[in-house]
């Protein structure tokens, strides 16, 4: 019985040493935002999306910490993409075109705890901080959070916007919008 004890010992005090090590990889095509705006006094949804992110050639980190923080970006904006191209013009010319310091939007991500990732971004020459939610399913990782437009001074755009597409959306385009970093990743474990 004694020398039970002392092998169950021995393999519960080594088990951190069996623990797997992980490495996560993603090639730029990976990455993927997606923002959700909305119209309408009803709050209606208009999804898009951005086709140059800007992200390094590939991104990889040693557990998923290490991997989701430091990512670099670099979006350009007049890459916006609803799949309706009038759409996409009017966006653009009424909403990034008169941002301050330039249409893109630059950041990186800055800490991942607690299934929380902090992203820092620059729009209209402002800067904040974003908590996005993260969930990690089937070798993509999400991380979703919510941006208030006005937080970036972007009352002239949001103004722009809203008057280009008065009847369209009734009279009201809401300063609040939903963000959506999606991230396809490759994950090789020792």
């Amino acid at each position: 019985m004694k020398s039970i004890l002392v092998f169950m010992t021995i393999i519960l005090t080594s088990a951190p040493a069996l623990a797997k090590k992980c490495n996560y990889s993603a090639a730029s095509s990976d990455f993927k935002v997606e923002w959700t705006a909305f119209k309408t006094p009803l709050k209606a949804p208009v999804g898009g999306s951005f086709r140059s992110l800007g992200v390094a050639a590939a991104h990889a980190g040693n557990g998923l910490k290490d991997f989701l923080e430091g990512i670099e970006f670099n979006i350009d904006t007049l890459t916006t993409d609803t799949n309706n191209k009038d759409r996409d013009a009017k966006i653009v010319k009424n909403f990034f075109v008169p941002m301050l310091g330039g249409s893109n939007i630059t950041g990186k991500t800055l800490e991942y705890s607690k299934k929380v990732l902090k992203v820092e971004m620059t729009i209209n020459k402002q800067m904040k901080v974003i908590p996005l939610k993260v969930t990690n399913v089937d070798g993509v990782i999400e991380a979703i959070g919510v941006i208030d437009v006005l937080d970036f001074a972007l009352t002239k755009s949001l103004a722009g916007i809203n008057k280009a597409c008065f009847e369209l959306h009734e009279g009201k385009t809401w300063s609040d919008v939903g963000v959506k970093l999606s991230i396809k990743y490759s994950k090789k474990c020792k």
